[in-house]
């Protein structure tokens, strides 16, 4: 009898540790503005095999910037994007496609299923839910503020 519950408890723990390696499991996931980065680009290229599960490079040319906490993505620049080979990775983008794409930085940019969103675009009616434009944050209002308040001041003097 002492065997058959080793054996049975034996089958229930591997079962459970094959699901929670076979999937991905997220706590929420975030909203396209809430991300460190968010843009509209074109996957100029793939580097690396999913089917391996190696981790995947694509090279993406920025069309439009809506969210930048790196301050370094350019409009008409090229970003490299990362993202696991495992079963939370995000594959499938394909060359010459365009694509809302949002995600981490963090030294370099990234994506995965549950920190990111990826939705490819076709026409503008694909942004709806996406809540765009993203409001402004600090990093984008503090110059305005500070050229509105020159101006300002040079007017009233």
């Amino acid at each position: 009898m002492g065997t058959k519950f080793v054996s049975s408890t034996l089958i229930v723990l591997l079962t459970a540790m094959l699901h929670q390696s076979s999937g991905c499991s997220c706590i929420e996931n975030p909203g396209f503005c809430m991300s460190d980065f968010a843009i509209r680009g074109t996957i100029l290229g793939v580097q690396g095999n999913a089917t391996l599960q190696e981790d995947l490079v694509y090279s993406v040319q920025v069309k439009e910037v809506y969210r930048n906490s790196s301050n370094s993505i350019e409009v008409n620049g090229t970003i490299d994007i990362k993202t696991g080979g495992h079963t939370c990775g995000v594959h499938g983008l394909e060359e010459d496609s365009t694509y809302l794409i949002s995600g981490l930085y963090d030294t370099s940019y990234s994506i995965d299923s549950c920190n990111s969103v990826v939705v490819e675009y076709d026409d503008p009616d694909d942004i709806n839910d996406l809540g765009l434009p993203c409001s402004a944050s600090l990093t984008t209002v503090t110059p305005y503020v500070i050229i509105v308040g020159a101006l300002l001041h040079f007017i009233l003097r």
